[in-house]
């Protein structure tokens, strides 16, 4: 499992170097940036896959919701990278819509299995996730619907609102219902990170950490979003693909992780 982790994350990198190279002023290769899209598109698979698939996996339909969700993801990159016409992009919004709306149902599946086990109510944390509902949909309302064209309207409104969601409920399974220190939350955040970006995939991960793996891949998730329609809406700029690329990837990877 290690190995098969390890060389997911290699790739993962060679190929997001290919496909930056590939977007840049000193590029325009169309299918060597198709295909290190999609071998990028794969990476994260791969690790979803193996994750779901360990013995030591607890949470299997959790894991089932991510990994559809995934693959929905991977039909968003093939369209969006295939062309540039309205049909395909709206086609990958609309794969990228699925995604998002998977990942909440995941989201809460955890939320009920934690209130199954456990009686502790709702903490404050509830509320900063209602507050993170709010204000990243105001901020995506205020950056870019007001500059989409009528035409993308239909799904604009949904999709922010379900990206929303998504983040707000997005560590559900731990932090929203149940009390937790500062000092936990340090150590969480420290450890998680630590056992990332050690290439620890064979790390078994507690709640705790795999609620901020998903709060922060789900953060990334919506910065690489804002990324895509600034890029499609207001102001076409390698510096857009520069920062969202690498946001969108290492976001699916963190959250395939937290399976």
């Amino acid at each position: 499992m290690l190995n098969q982790i390890y060389t997911s994350w290699v790739i993962l990198f060679i190929c997001l170097a290919v496909l930056l190279v590939s977007n840049s002023p000193i590029g325009g290769e169309y299918y060597s940036g198709l295909l290190s899209k999609f071998a990028c598109s794969v990476t994260f698979m791969v690790i979803a896959f193996v994750r779901n698939n360990s013995i030591n996996n607890s949470n299997k339909d959790y894991g089932k919701y991510i990994v559809i969700g995934l693959f929905f993801s991977l039909v968003g990159d093939v369209l969006l990278a295939a062309g540039d016409s309205d049909a395909l992009f709206m086609g990958g919004i609309a794969a990228f819509m699925l995604t998002h709306f998977l990942y909440i149902v995941a989201f809460l599946y955890l939320l009920r299995v934690h209130h199954r086990h456990n009686t502790a109510k709702y903490t404050p944390m509830l509320y900063v996730a209602i507050l993170v509902l709010t204000s990243s949909y105001f901020i995506g309302y205020k950056i870019i619907i007001q500059q989409i064209p009528d035409t993308f309207l239909p799904l604009s409104y949904p999709y922010m609102c379900i990206i929303s969601v998504m983040v707000a409920l997005s560590p559900a399974g731990n932090l929203l219902s149940k009390p937790i220190s500062l000092q936990q939350i340090k150590s969480n955040i420290k450890n998680a990170t630590r056992d990332l970006v050690g290439y620890r995939g064979d790390a078994q991960f507690t709640e705790g950490q795999k609620a901020w793996l998903r709060l922060i891949g789900s953060i990334m998730f919506y910065l690489s979003d804002l990324c895509v329609a600034r890029q499609a809406f207001i102001q076409k700029s390698f510096y857009n693909k520069l920062i969202g690329l690498p946001l969108y990837y290492f976001a699916q990877m963190i959250i395939a992780s937290s399976i």
